[in-house]
């Protein structure tokens, strides 16, 4: 987990299950990208990791700014859906 060039990139695949799964970027971010690249599954956010707070339907993005983003939890309603995750400081 590293800031390169002023956005998280850890280089590694996080599949997503119906549980959810931790984000944590290791510094505060002022933006958030998800974007749900699968074709038929959605894909569910949460800031505590237990409450629902958001849903990004097949091939839908969701742009998120704010200033203090330290981590996301992120999940899939059914199967392991493809998805991309960045965060902008």
């Amino acid at each position: 987990m590293a800031f390169v060039q002023g956005f998280y990139s850890d280089q590694t695949v996080t599949a997503l299950t119906t549980s959810y799964q931790q984000f944590a970027f290791g510094i505060e971010a002022t933006q958030l990208i998800i974007q749900n690249d699968d074709g038929t599954n959605a894909i569910y956010f949460s800031w505590d990791g237990v409450h629902n707070h958001g849903q990004l339907l097949h091939g839908e993005t969701r742009d998120l700014k704010s200033s203090n983003y330290e981590q996301i939890y992120l999940k899939a309603a059914v199967g392991t859906p493809a998805y991309r995750l960045t965060a902008v400081r």
